[in-house]
């Protein structure tokens, strides 16, 4: 595979559907699918890993004929991730699933905490392609069987067996890929490429800042960019002295609006104050 840079990634098909009573996004690039929240960064995240496992498909399994791959993204930092061969919502009954397409048996990935996403995602579907059967047959048993004590999820021993297991150096190619985000009409130039499941923000003359985690980017137009890390934490960028500040950290945050992205409300030069919003609660930050 030539390692290089590849271009920014732009929407490829997304619809806005119901899971849970939840809104949620769902992307689809060829034949992966892939979950994602509204309004903050994570859909660009899990479009470009998405991206990237198609990437892998394609260089190193060109002639197999695989199922739909559902990629599903949750936010619970302690569970585990799930491998199984199920639907995009994992219920083979449920009904709420609203595309005819998403209903279909696939490869699903389910995957929970916010670091090294890439790497862990390739290391499952990499067994995935290898032990299709094995997933097959296993949700087969879990439909069929007698015994109560049966899943149709590959055992969690199994899992962290596969991802504790040295990366593979097709694996390690593909996260070598850059991949470039922009912010469109207002900053088109890139401002960060992920690469090796980190985010690496850059200016002209260096990489300034990476992180692993990445909540949300605020762009004030002529003066620099607000970059959430989480939902509390954040760095200021000025494009002007190409300075980053120091990690601020907010002192309260309402989880009532934990899904709800950050919205610019006002910037004052003359005070140098930022009024953000989040759900109802509005915010005002100080440099």
């Amino acid at each position: 595979m030539k390692i290089g840079l590849l271009g920014i990634l732009f929407f490829v098909n997304h619809s806005l559907v119901i899971a849970n009573s939840d809104y949620i996004l769902i992307g689809k690039m060829e034949n992966i699918v892939f979950t994602a929240l509204p309004g903050n960064e994570s859909f660009y995240e899990n479009e470009i890993i998405a991206h990237l496992c198609n990437e892998y498909i394609k260089e190193y399994y060109p002639l197999e004929h695989l199922p739909p791959i559902y990629l599903v993204f949750g936010d619970d930092p302690l569970a585990q991730p799930i491998l199984e061969y199920e639907n995009l919502n994992g219920d083979s009954w449920n009904e709420r699933i609203e595309v005819k397409e998403y209903r279909e048996l696939g490869v699903r990935i389910k995957i929970y905490n916010s670091e090294y996403r890439t790497r862990t995602i390739l290391k499952l579907l990499d067994y995935a392609i290898n032990h299709l059967d094995t997933l097959k047959a296993q949700r087969n048993e879990f439909l069929y069987s007698k015994e109560k004590n049966r899943s149709k999820t590959l055992n969690e021993a199994r899992i962290q067996k596969i991802l504790n297991s040295p990366t593979s150096a097709n694996i390690h190619e593909v996260m070598q890929l850059k991949v470039l985000r922009g912010l469109g009409r207002d900053v088109p130039q890139p401002i960060y490429y992920y690469q090796n499941d980190a985010f690496k923000f850059h200016n002209d003359k260096e990489v300034y800042l990476e992180i692993n985690r990445l909540y949300q980017i605020i762009n004030i137009p002529k003066v620099g960019h607000l970059i959430f890390e989480t939902d509390f934490s954040f760095y200021f960028y000025n494009i002007h002295t190409q300075m980053l500040s120091k990690k601020y950290t907010l002192n309260s945050v309402n989880n009532l609006y934990k899904y709800d992205p950050f919205e610019l409300l006002r910037y004052s030069r003359r005070t140098n104050q930022i009024k953000l919003k989040k759900g109802k609660d509005k915010i005002k930050l100080t440099f």
